[in-house]
């Protein structure tokens, strides 16, 4: 019983551990632009949401280490799950998870 119990206590270690390791991941953001600024339902430009995406990521790159995490972890898979990954989704949500923790 007490084997599993550590073996879990060290897995979930390693992955945070991992996380915090790693740095600002680099997404390919060129497809979620091309959908959102085409079609009937189009929200912006391509021009426009390459470089709010850019933006994003220079923001991220600044505060990336101040985001706990957990928060980083949880953030990356919330956002990467649908096979458009964001900066903008990353950024707003980690904002909105270090808002939840203060």
């Amino acid at each position: 019983m007490i084997r599993p119990l550590l073996f879990g206590i060290a897995v979930l270690i390693a992955e945070a551990t991992q996380v915090a390791a790693q740095g600002l991941p680099n997404f390919k953001v060129e497809r979620g632009c091309r959908e959102v600024s085409s079609g009937s339902n189009k929200l912006t430009t391509f021009e426009e949401c390459m470089g709010d995406e850019k933006s994003a990521r220079d923001s991220l790159a600044k505060t990336w280490e101040t985001f706990a995490a957990s928060d980083r972890r949880v953030c990356l898979n919330a956002t990467t799950s649908d096979g458009t990954p964001s900066y903008v989704e990353l950024l707003e949500c980690l904002n909105m998870a270090r808002g939840r923790t203060r």
